[in-house]
């Protein structure tokens, strides 16, 4: 009888266990969803200005060559 009790605990906190990294998967990609716009503008932006600073290097390295 006691072991089918300490079963049945086991059994409920692995439900328990399931609910919450559910919730909290749910929570994670809300986050994700909402930060999404704003990390991809920020990345464009990051990647338009090493862009730019290459393409100053190159018209600087071909300026000196003439």
């Amino acid at each position: 009888m006691n072991l089918d009790k300490e079963t049945s605990d086991i059994e409920d906190e692995e439900a328990l266990n399931e609910q919450i990294a559910h919730q909290m998967m749910e929570m994670q990609f809300e986050d994700i969803d909402s930060l999404l716009p704003e990390t991809v503008d920020k990345m464009i932006q990051e990647c338009l200005e090493d862009f730019a600073d290459l393409l100053y290097i190159v018209f600087l390295f071909t300026s000196f060559r003439v």
